[in-house]
Parts: structure tokens; C-alpha cells; sequence
């Protein structure tokens, strides 16, 4: 069971979606130490909706399907708002500033509108949780798991970010490196489309 929660929790963390696309763009806009504040709230907004859903939450989602649409407009506004201002900010130095990394009460509030994070949730709670008298000790390995996989991911998602950073010294470079940024970012509205 651990074995299965670990490769879950691992890829769902690791593979793209708004919160690496956000780290990544931020890593590169602002490097890996300004980034951390943002990586911390994504962390513990997540490990809190994952709480959450287990509590119950999860539930409420799937019956209302007006407000999983909702989450999903949101969220999907949010990230190509960002993405437009991604896109200007590469444009030149009369175009919109990057935006400042979020900070942690921001980015742990940002998986609220985050369908990603809610289908992570609600999928790992469905599958992993045990039910009867161990739902809470499981549900209790579920959030350590993701805390240390999650951890891993944001800490690498930043420091890619923060590396293609280095690429930043040609204007041409920077300019291609930071719309191709907000293309990702746009991109990203594709996995939560689904």
C-alpha cells in the first residue's frame, strides 16, 4: 500500500500543472529563494485540501457539479491571467513587471481554485484511504506522502525554473525562455480542461 501511495503521490505531484508551471515561471522570474514562500503555501494548501476532502469535502464536490465547474473557471482564469502577464513582461522593459511570486497565504489559498489539486485529493482519498477504523491513520500516511513528494517536486519544478534563470543574460534568450513560460502557464489550462 505505501509502495502504491508513493508512486501516486510522486507523479501527481511531479507532472505538470498550474502550480509547477507557476513554480517553474517564478524560479526563472525571481530565483529559487523568492520562489519558497509560493512552493511552502502550494504545500500546505494541499496538504489541507487534502484534509479536507478526506473529511468530507471531496463528497460535496462530486455531487455539486456547478461548483467543480466553478473551481475549474477560476482557476482557469487565474492562470491565463498570469500567462498574459508572463507573455508582456518577455515583450521588453515597457511591457507589464513579471508578478511577484505569490507568498505562502496566497499560494496555500490558490488551491482552493486549483482543479488539479482537487482531483489529486479526491482521486488519492478515493483510492488510498482504507475505510473502516484505519480511514484516519491512512488518511494520515496520504498527507505525509504527499508532504515529502510534494516537497520534492516544488523544490525541483523551482530550481529548473531558477537554472533556465542563468539563460537570462541575452535579451533574445530571456524573451524566448519567458514566453515560452507563459505558453506553459496557458497550457496548463489544457490539464484542467479535461
Amino acid at each position: 500500500m505505501l509502495v502504491a501511495t508513493a508512486a501516486f503521490a510522486c507523479v501527481a505531484t511531479v507532472t505538470p500543472g498550474p502550480n509547477n508551471t507557476m513554480l517553474a515561471a517564478s524560479g526563472m522570474a525571481h530565483g529559487i529563494r523568492r520562489t519558497l514562500p509560493m512552493m511552502a503555501g502550494f504545500l500546505c494548501g494541499l496538504l489541507v485540501l487534502l484534509v479536507l476532502v478526506a473529511a468530507g469535502l471531496g463528497a460535496v464536490l462530486v455531487r455539486l457539479p456547478a461548483l467543480h465547474l466553478g473551481l475549474k473557471v477560476a482557476g482557469v482564469a487565474y492562470l491565463l491571467w498570469l500567462a498574459s502577464r508572463l507573455w508582456r513582461a518577455s515583450a521588453g522593459s515597457d511591457a507589464a513587471p513579471v508578478p511577484a511570486p505569490l507568498g505562502f497565504l496566497a499560494g496555500c489559498a490558490f488551491q482552493a481554485i486549483n482543479p488539479k489539486a482537487w482531483m489529486m485529493t479526491v482521486s488519492a482519498v478515493g483510492a488510498y484511504a482504507s475505510p473502516g477504523a484505519g480511514y484516519w491513520p491512512s488518511v494520515a500516511l496520504l498527507v505525509a506522502v504527499f508532504a515529502l513528494c510534494g516537497l520534492s517536486s516544488g523544490l525541483l519544478w523551482s530550481a529548473f525554473g531558477s537554472a533556465l534563470r542563468r539563460q537570462l543574460t541575452d535579451p533574445r534568450r530571456a524573451r524566448l525562455l519567458g514566453r515560452a513560460m507563459a505558453v506553459l502557464t496557458a497550457a496548463s489550462c489544457l490539464l484542467v480542461l479535461d
